[in-house]
């Protein structure tokens, strides 16, 4: 599933024009008002950029997760990388994959090859090409 623009500028719309009324009742001048508009709409361009253009493959995916973790240190397990990952929804997608396919997740992320991976699992390579493959388009579809 692609990135729906038009759902993130209704959500975008919405919270902004609550955020409007707090901020007036709260006595914040208009100009200050606007500047969080454009800074939210250059975001909300931004994020579009990134989610229709850069997700083309399982190393920008990797990219994903590794972005989504709030530390930066190195990762010794999956248990470890599950609860390193701030975005919720990334996070339970992660939890109800099966084990076999977070390990060849994890392996791709230490840098391992494909090849490797299938040997290090007893597995045929088009298998983890596979496996890979339908977690991409699950993640892409998550963070969609």
């Amino acid at each position: 599933m692609s990135y729906n623009y038009g759902r993130e500028v209704r959500r975008l719309q919405n919270r902004q024009a609550q955020e409007d009324a707090e901020l007036r009742e709260a006595g914040v001048s208009e100009v200050f008002i606007e500047i969080l508009h454009k800074m939210n709409w250059r975001d909300l361009k931004a994020d579009r950029v990134f989610y229709t253009h850069n997700v083309q493959s399982i190393d920008d995916i990797f990219n994903i997760v590794t972005y989504t973790m709030h530390d930066e240190d190195t990762v010794d397990n999956i248990e470890e990388l599950l609860v390193m990952i701030d975005n919720p929804a990334l996070r339970q997608l992660l939890m109800d994959t099966d084990k076999l396919t977070l390990e060849m997740l994890f392996l791709k992320m230490q840098g391992y090859s494909v090849d490797d991976i299938a040997m290090e699992l007893g597995k045929q390579t088009d298998a983890v090409y596979k496996r890979l493959s339908r977690i991409k388009k699950k993640i892409k579809f998550t963070l969609a």
